[in-house]
């Protein structure tokens, strides 16, 4: 069956909270956060021949500087997890189907991220596969937008086990920190994040490294804050 759009929020919360590797950038509340800051939104499953969603994905429209723009499905699409052995298939199967769709709102490309290893794929897949317009069937590999990897960690590990586990010039900065008075709470008031802000502003500052803006963290908080 061909891909269909999802215009049921629980159905598609339903399906992305019960598969293991998908993240909050395909949440329904993701997707209304991204509205609301502007963007065009779609949400897409893959239906199998059960009838049953084998993946689905969430793209929002990012414009171009000048003009045309395409749309991103960060970590995704996901996966159905019974399905997950053939990540590479439904994956491919997902994006033909994309292909024969169109690309509305003068979009040049499809970009996806799928929170899979790229040796499951039978296409050669970087960190940031797109599908182009015009362009021969397949993808082209591209840099990552999101996080290359990411790191789990088991929290009901004693904090020595964990320490004992961190690299050493980290443990060495964790007691740093410990001797220099840094504690670390949950949020517990509206002023909170401004405080957060500010740290952020001053680490990206001294770091050299390029943050979101204040406003859009704050945008962010305030948004799912009040979902």
């Amino acid at each position: 069956m061909p891909l269909i759009e999802v215009t049921d929020s629980n159905a598609w919360d339903g399906f992305i909270a019960a598969q293991p590797r998908s993240q909050f950038t395909q949440s329904w509340a993701w997707g209304e956060f991204r509205a609301s800051q502007g963007q065009s939104i779609q949400r897409l499953a893959l239906v199998g021949p059960d009838g049953k969603w084998d993946a689905a994905a969430l793209f929002a429209y990012h414009q171009k500087p000048i003009v045309g723009g395409y749309w991103y499905a960060p970590r995704g699409p996901v996966v159905r997890s019974d399905l997950e052995p053939h990540a590479g298939d439904i994956v491919g199967r997902f994006m033909d189907d994309l292909s024969k769709r169109g690309l509305p709102r003068r979009a040049f490309f499809w970009r996806i991220e799928p929170p899979y290893h790229a040796s499951v794929f039978r296409f050669p897949l970087g960190a940031c596969p797109e599908r182009r317009r015009g362009a021969q069937p397949g993808l082209v590999r591209s840099h990552a937008y999101m996080p290359a990897s990411t790191l789990l960690v088991d929290l009901s590990k004693t904090e020595e086990q964990l320490l004992t586990e961190m690299h050493e010039k980290t443990r060495y900065n964790v007691r740093v920190a410990e001797r220099n008075g840094v504690t670390v709470r949950a949020a517990s008031s509206p002023d909170d994040i401004d405080t957060f802000l500010r740290l952020n502003e001053e680490t990206a500052a001294r770091d050299r490294f390029v943050s979101q803006p204040s406003e859009y963290i704050r945008a962010t908080f305030e948004f799912l804050q009040s979902r």
